[in-house]
């Protein structure tokens, strides 16, 4: 697998400190993270959770029948994992998290499978997923033949006015207009109703390939919505459109065009939050095709919320980057209190060819702020998300995927999830067998400023919020039993418990877990973090906290 790499104003460095987790595919050719979402808490552990899409899984008999996997924020294990029904669904072309739709504690998630045949031939459908009991809670099916109904699913702050989200569903293939120029649905995801319906403009457009719900524009109360079109020919040949809707009524509030022939403008869409602090939610589109400087360098454009004016752009680097694959509002990663964005161009040679990257972006003027590489091969940026704070240290985090990987000829597909703020300590694997027992390798690593030094160890079962304050600091610990134990009796679960800081900031310390233990254990999990002692008694540097779940 690909160790993604990080950019800093053309400073390249190891994205070892930001690096939160990364979870593969499961077997070749998989396309896992083609799709992916934040989850919400699916399993009710406090904790916000990931979810995605790997459409070309085969299953026995089924050939790209294709799977879906909810992973933990917490250390990424498989929470859940649903299979497609049939041969060629391509279950989790699409997927969203939808929040607690019922009032259970748990979260919801919206999955698209626009090659199901039930109907007819990839006429699609989708599903809402229960995170507490795993089963359906709704299906919608498309109603006739090359529909792809589930192109794209998104969630869509409640457009009713019933208290729940609704959930908007592309529908490329639609025909009511001409040949694929597509459509959309909207449903309530209370009563399973439809909400709106719209079809594309003219044939061959593919409204509903991209869908994004984009906060309240209109300032109604009312959820409201974008449709990419991105084959439209409104400006120029495949120049693409993007068209913005009222939740409440279904009429258009604005309609923003690509410029570029062939630039597939509106490919990919989303709220990019208030990248001018207007006080309205601004979009984000992607033109992957775009022919700026060059042949198909791809185009990430940002637009008001408030009117759809034009704010900025940024463009690929090289011919066939294509920027713009995908993109994503992730929040304000720089702290400038500007909402800030991201792109995906899976084509871009940076870290190797076809390597990919993830390139962020200042909301505020469009500077570059980082760009995360993936390996030859790996196309990464397949896709991209805002996942909220996963880690919980009050910045927000995101998602990045590869749909390929760079160790196999046709590589399963990887997510990693991503956080810019600093992570000193890091482990090789988040769970451990309680039957067969293991080690877990922690890397400490606060740099060359506490070269020997002294560390601590610390741990917890009980979770790291709030933790403990010492002074200026905050160690992400909450002291129970077992941190007792681990300061009682050094050198036993984790060894070496104490130590050194070698001439470069660095250590190593491990866990380790007997075998044959109870498994009333299972789902246990423990967190680690170190400090750093100097002089003694006095605490100067703490460490975020890593996890380790027993299976």
């Amino acid at each position: 697998m690909a160790f993604v790499t990080l950019s800093v104003h053309a400073q390249s460095r190891w994205l070892h400190s930001r690096h939160h987790f990364t979870c593969a595919g499961q077997a070749k050719s998989d396309r896992f993270g083609f799709a992916s979402d934040t989850a919400g808490d699916f399993d009710a552990d406090g904790q916000l959770d990931i979810v995605v899409g790997a459409w070309s899984v085969d299953l026995p008999g089924k050939v790209d029948a294709g799977r879906v996997r909810v992973l933990s924020g917490r250390d990424g294990s498989t929470i859940a994992s649903f299979d497609g029904s049939a041969a060629r669904e391509q279950f989790g072309f699409s997927v969203c998290g939808l929040g607690d739709l019922d009032g259970d504690g748990y979260s919801e998630i919206g999955v698209g499978a626009p090659g199901h045949a039930s109907v007819a031939f990839d006429a699609g459908r989708v599903v809402v997923l229960s995170g507490k009991t795993h089963q359906q809670l709704h299906v919608w099916h498309g109603s006739r033949a090359n529909f792809r109904f589930g192109s794209a699913v998104a969630r869509v702050p409640d457009a009713d006015s019933d208290g729940v989200p609704d959930l908007l569903v592309g529908v490329p293939g639609n025909d009511t207009n001409g040949r694929r120029a597509g459509g959309i649905r909207l449903v309530s995801v209370k009563t399973g109703k439809t909400i709106h319906l719209v079809s594309g403009r003219a044939a061959e457009d593919l409204f509903g390939a991209a869908v994004s719900g984009v906060g309240d524009l209109d300032k109604d109360g009312y959820g409201d919505f974008a449709v990419g079109a991105f084959k439209s020919d409104e400006k120029a040949l495949n120049s693409g459109s993007v068209t913005v809707f009222t939740g409440r009524t279904g009429k258009v509030l604005f309609k923003l065009l690509g410029t570029y022939r062939e630039g597939s403008f509106g490919n990919a869409v989303d709220k990019a939050g208030d990248v001018n602090r207007d006080g309205w939610p601004d979009i984000v589109v992607g033109s992957y095709t775009a022919n700026t400087n060059l042949r198909w360098a791809g185009l990430v454009s940002v637009f008001s919320g408030k009117d759809g004016a034009f704010l900025w752009s940024g463009k690929g680097d090289k011919s066939k980057d294509h920027l713009g694959v995908s993109v994503a509002g992730i929040g304000d990663q720089n702290g400038d209190g500007y909402a800030d964005v991201a792109a995906g161009a899976w084509g871009s040679d940076l870290g190797g060819t076809d390597a990919g990257l993830t390139r962020l972006y200042s909301g505020r003027n469009g500077t570059v702020l980082w760009d995360v590489k993936g390996d030859a091969g790996d196309e990464l940026g397949a896709s991209i998300a805002h996942v909220g704070d996963i880690n919980g240290d009050g910045a927000p985090d995101f998602v990045t995927a590869a749909a390929q990987d760079s160790t196999l000829k046709k590589g399963p597909g990887y997510v990693s999830v991503l956080t810019l703020t600093e992570q000193f300590l890091r482990t090789d694997r988040c769970c451990l067998s309680l039957s067969c027992g293991g080690t877990q390798q922690m890397f400490l690593r606060p740099g060359v400023a506490y070269a020997n030094q002294i560390f601590l160890m610390m741990g917890t079962a009980s979770g790291t919020s709030p933790g403990v304050q010492v002074g200026a600091l905050r160690v992400p610990i909450n002291p129970d039993l077992y941190s007792a134990m681990l300061l009682a009796n050094p050198n036993s679960f984790v060894s070496p418990s104490v130590g050194l800081f070698g001439s470069d900031g660095s250590a190593r310390s491990r866990f380790w877990l007997p075998p044959n233990l109870d498994p009333a254990l299972k789902n246990l999990v423990l967190h680690h973090a170190f400090v750093v002692v100097r002089p003694v008694p006095v605490l100067k540097f703490a460490s975020n906290a890593a996890s380790l779940r027993f299976r």
